[in-house]
């Protein structure tokens, strides 16, 4: 079975790709919403129980986004404590070469130590300086 949702919303967009035994969450451009409860929490929450084959890998791919505020935080956590606690083996990716993702990366590698299904996976795609 395969499922397609994408949410856009000014600057962001989230695709979920749903094929079969995995999930693909991609987010591009910018989530600097002030409230993500009020913009693509909801978004994340009824897609991720949309009617598909149980997954039983998840990637989260934040290689194309430009910018996460630190509200945009508390929603992803949430999604990957559902995703641990149905036992989905779980990726979050990020690119070491932008430095906001780079310690992004670095601080979820400490949250989710304690988790059994969920690793992060880094990897230089594009280079910014640094200001």
């Amino acid at each position: 079975m395969k499922d397609n949702y994408t949410y856009h919303h000014g600057g962001l967009k989230i695709s979920i790709l749903a094929l079969h035994s995995s999930i693909t969450v991609i987010w591009e451009g910018t989530a600097d919403a002030r409230d993500p409860e009020q913009s693509f929490a909801p978004f994340l929450r009824q897609a991720m129980r949309r009617p598909t084959d149980a997954p039983k890998r998840a990637a989260i791919d934040f290689r194309k986004l430009a910018f996460l505020n630190s509200a945009a935080v508390s929603p992803i956590f949430q999604m990957v404590k559902e995703l641990e606690s149905s036992g989905v083996t779980t990726t979050l990716h990020y690119d070491e070469g932008v430095p906001w993702q780079r310690v992004n990366a670095t601080c979820m590698r400490v949250i989710v130590s304690r988790m059994k299904n969920v690793t992060v996976s880094t990897e230089v795609t594009r280079a910014v300086a640094e200001p």
